[in-house]
């Protein structure tokens, strides 16, 4: 083979570096890459939709995924959203109708999109009705909302360390928050419950 011998930070990350997540490499150059992404995320806290975020142009697919992350009300990017929160609050999810967390709504939108892009299931969501979605497919929304979760626990341990009115008070406090928050652990083990039994459903339906 020509070219260069292999880097230690390529033998370091061989193991990613041939995962489909990076297998195509980068889209765009490293410049072209950091402006859009600077000027993609200000659209996103600015809360102005209609701004256009990126100078180049879009893959009809890329476009919808910017829209999803921008919370755009266009179809189908919009139903994609309401897709997610209907099936999360149609298996009870915690938080799943949690309102008034636009930031954290922004994060959910970014990371449900990036999920979406890699898996490459956006067509499948695209046309999944909202309540049965695929295992897969809900696979995606469920770590969506494990994702919300822990950010809102970090939110709880901040709010507790300011609270805290002396170090030993704030220590305990966080250790609490670490070991034994219950919002944390209720969603986590409502999840991981609800993952648990599908796939016994789909072992017993192949069994029998």
């Amino acid at each position: 083979l020509q070219g260069a011998a292999t880097s230690l930070e390529e033998q370091d990350t061989a193991y990613w570096l041939k995962t489909p997540l990076l297998s195509n490499g980068l889209e765009m150059d490293i410049p072209q890459l950091d402006a859009c992404i600077s000027s993609l995320l200000e659209a996103a806290l600015s809360g102005n939709e209609e701004q256009k975020p990126l100078d180049c142009t879009l893959r009809s697919d890329l476009s919808v995924l910017v829209d999803l992350a921008l919370g755009s009300s266009k179809e189908p990017s919009n139903s994609l959203w309401i897709n997610m929160q209907d099936y999360a609050i149609s298996k009870d999810w915690d938080n799943a109708s949690l309102n008034n967390e636009s930031l954290l709504d922004t994060v959910s939108r970014f990371v449900l999109a990036a999920l979406l892009k890699h898996t490459g299931l956006l067509g499948q969501a695209c046309g999944e009705g909202r309540y049965q979605p695929s295992k897969s497919l809900s696979e995606v929304y469920r770590s969506v909302y494990k994702v919300r979760n822990r950010l809102l626990a970090c939110k709880n341990m901040d709010f507790i360390q300011t609270r805290s009115s002396s170090r030993e008070r704030r220590i305990s406090d966080n250790q609490d928050s670490l070991d034994m928050d219950p919002q944390e652990h209720s969603f986590t083990r409502t999840i991981d419950e609800e993952a648990e039994l599908e796939e016994r459903a789909d072992r017993e339906r192949e069994e029998g």
